[in-house]
């Protein structure tokens, strides 16, 4: 397991912003879109044909596997799929932060040995499927088509331009346990992590959680190899520095309430599990009837959009 965080070292070179209103434009898109999809869904960029996208970010778990850990093949891997929902809203990517841009954590499942696994060829052959008219998008490199293809079809199809924390029709008047809920989370400083529109802060922190030995750790000594398990350094992983160190990167809580289990390593089965770990510590500490409205209003923020609009194709 080790061996899988060795290859990784993504730069932050890329300026941290959030989609814009120009990329949210659908329209006369259809084509990349299409691709997009396809793409997602298609088993066929698999070096053995046997994992798509979607296995991991199923739909009708929207967007993502309802497991603890993700599942490729027949190994579990590390980390709890996240939900792509609204992926496009957000700043950095992967439970550690090691990609800031979409295309960069759309390229790195793509190729990843243990996850989709592709190559240029496969990705070259499901292009030329398409026979592509003589326009600037024909004129890239197959995988650059395919990346930005996904990247468009998350874009208008799995990405809402705003939140539901931005749209007052849609999330309508709160109960009053949720406005209470909302008080108590802004007032135990919830919020300054979870920062609405998108409730997150795109930034990495080590909550404290139980470190719980995952990953295996290989020793060679004097002809002797000794296998032991340690836990998930997080962003350690993969970009230096003391600080981060089992550090992980806050993930929004928009759609929380749909999108169990929970945590980098989906140790929380339940939402009311989450809360309690949070609000039990020395900093929070509080009442059962608080997080009981705590969680009404995280309730407040399912975006009921989802709820009627996801299917299988």
């Amino acid at each position: 397991m080790a061996a899988i965080f060795a290859a990784i070292h993504l730069t932050f070179s890329t300026p941290i912003t959030r989609a814009s209103d120009k990329e949210f434009n659908c329209a006369e898109q259809e084509v990349q879109i299409n691709i997009g999809r396809d793409a997602f869904y298609s088993r066929n960029l698999s070096h053995d044909n046997r994992v798509s996208c979607a296995n991991c970010h199923n739909p009708l778990n929207f967007y993502g596997d309802n497991l603890p850990r993700a599942q490729a093949r027949s190994l579990t891997l590390l980390r709890n799929t996240p939900t792509l929902l609204n992926i496009a809203l957000y700043r950095r990517f992967f439970w550690d932060a090691r990609a800031d841009s979409l295309q960069a954590q759309i390229h790195e499942p793509l190729f990843a040995p243990l996850e989709i696994g592709s190559s240029t060829t496969l990705i070259q052959n499901f292009i030329d499927g398409y026979n592509l008219p003589s326009t600037n998008m024909a004129k890239e490199s197959a995988t650059t088509i395919l990346i930005s293809s996904i990247k468009k079809f998350l874009l208008c199809e799995v990405t809402t331009k705003k939140t539901i924390a931005e749209n007052k029709t849609l999330r309508g008047k709160l109960a009053n346990s949720a406005k209470e809920g909302e008080r108590i989370f802004n007032q135990s400083k919830c919020v300054n992590c979870h920062r609405p529109p998108t409730y997150t802060d795109n930034k990495l922190h080590d909550i404290g959680l139980e470190r719980i030995p995952l990953v295996e750790q290989i020793t060679e000594t004097s002809g002797i190899t000794t296998r032991s398990y340690v836990p998930d350094a997080g962003a350690g992983n993969s970009k230096s520095g003391q600080d981060n160190y089992y550090a992980f990167r806050t993930p929004s809580l928009i759609n929380i309430a749909i999108t169990p289990p929970y945590m980098h390593d989906g140790r929380f089965n339940s939402l009311d599990e989450a809360i309690l770990n949070h609000g039990s510590t020395d900093k929070a500490k509080l009442s059962k009837k608080d997080m009981t409205n705590i969680k009404v209003y995280l309730n407040s923020l399912t975006d009921e959009r989802y709820l009627n609009k996801i299917t299988w194709p």
